[in-house]
């Protein structure tokens, strides 16, 4: 097929890290069919040998970051104009819900027929909250369409008065793959006496939301009682948040916990290395759809996590996972001990996450649903 024929769709992304949006569009566009449409990826900030960046290159997907010193709000503007007016997409699609608002305004100016925006997380999500209001409104508002990764923030819109009918709900999605050979305990002190231990971990950013504190202090309640167990905390410290890192390792240490909990900081194989745990848990206050639960999940882990936002569109309760009320230590540390002293329920509640995801979050389906509402949307908008 040639690229008259391909379907044009520019995208836009504040950077191409190794975050959970960037996962989510890398997943889509490296399983898309490029015969059928023809991708273009545009960077706000420099991406070159960075995340995502190269990954998209070698799968034939192009990158376009936007120049370093176009910083101020109409130099982007003004570059998206002249890309879009050169390049003539049928579709520019922010990923972002803070980039929605040059989907708009410079989709417009640039004849862009369908300008669609994101929003892949709660509004009481800090990064969202951290924007002005008027921000906020022009950020959820200014595109014809948004989509959402979670039935529970579509009814966040709602309740917002945005119309049902401009808010798509598309699921994340997950790759499955087979248990990767090595042992999480070569990475980790954990002494030669222990044969078989057990790995409870968590994966995220350290930031307050997530709650690592309550995964530490949870945890600090049942390690006396089982001597095989250790706790992993895979994530970064975050520039705005580091006063939290501090917290966190000041409680490990406070605790006497240096030699059963572990700071493994970023890892780019944490999708791999879940493998490894026994139980995987996420706490935080709110997430959308956390690509962590699906990979947990894919890799059969049961998944303690906290009863918010879109956390229990993917983990049902005492089916395949535990769901607790977020920042509640007794029951963090209840849902611990009942899958620790029933190991068959954790392997049950294990293979059943496993199913989830294998019947609802294949990225193949995933992407053909997305192009299928691409071509449903352009025949609506050219009925307007």
């Amino acid at each position: 097929m040639t690229d008259q024929k391909r379907l044009k769709i520019i995208y836009l992304i504040g950077e191409l890290s190794k975050g959970g949006s960037e996962r989510q569009l890398y997943l889509l566009l490296t399983h898309m069919n490029l015969e059928r449409v023809q991708p273009i990826v545009v960077v706000f900030n420099p991406s070159i040998n960075k995340g995502y960046c190269k990954a998209l290159i070698e799968a034939g997907i192009e990158v376009v970051d936007i120049p370093a010193d176009k910083k101020r709000i109409f130099q982007r503007v003004g570059f998206l104009v002249r890309l879009f007016r050169k390049v003539k997409p049928q579709i520019v699609h922010s990923w972002s819900v803070h980039d929605n608002p040059y989907a708009s305004l410079a989709g417009w100016l640039g004849d862009v027929p369908l300008r669609l925006g994101s929003l892949r997380c709660s509004i009481n999500n800090h990064n969202f909250k951290g924007l002005h209001p008027i921000l906020q409104k022009i950020s959820l508002r200014s595109c014809q369409d948004i989509f959402v990764n979670a039935p529970s923030i579509k009814k966040e819109l709602i309740g917002l008065k945005i119309p049902e009918e401009k808010i798509i709900l598309l699921n994340n999605c997950v790759e499955i793959f087979e248990k990767p050979s090595g042992n999480i305990s070569d990475l980790i002190a954990i002494p030669s006496r222990v044969k078989n231990p057990r790995v409870v971990g968590t994966v995220g950013n350290l930031r307050k939301n997530k709650n690592i504190h309550i995964f530490i202090k949870g945890l600090a309640e049942v390690l006396p009682d089982y001597e095989d167990l250790y706790g992993v905390i895979i994530g970064q410290p975050i520039s705005d948040e580091l006063d939290y890192y501090e917290r966190i390792k000041a409680l490990i240490a406070n605790q006497n916990l240096g030699d059963r909990i572990f700071l493994m900081g970023f890892r780019e194989d944490a999708p791999r290395l879940i493998h490894q745990f026994s139980i995987f848990c996420l706490l935080s206050d709110n997430e959308g759809t956390p690509n962590v639960v699906l990979e947990a999940m894919a890799a059969a882990k049961p998944v303690i996590a906290s009863n918010t936002s879109g956390i229990p569109d993917v983990v049902r309760d005492c089916e395949n996972g535990i769901l607790i009320t977020p920042g509640n230590v007794n029951e963090f540390e209840k849902a611990l001990r009942q899958l620790l002293d029933n190991p068959d329920l954790a392997v049950k509640m294990g293979q059943a996450g496993l199913r989830t995801v294998v019947s609802e979050y294949d990225c193949e389906e995933t992407t053909d649903l997305l192009l299928d509402k691409y071509d449903q949307l352009r025949k609506y908008k050219q009925r307007d």
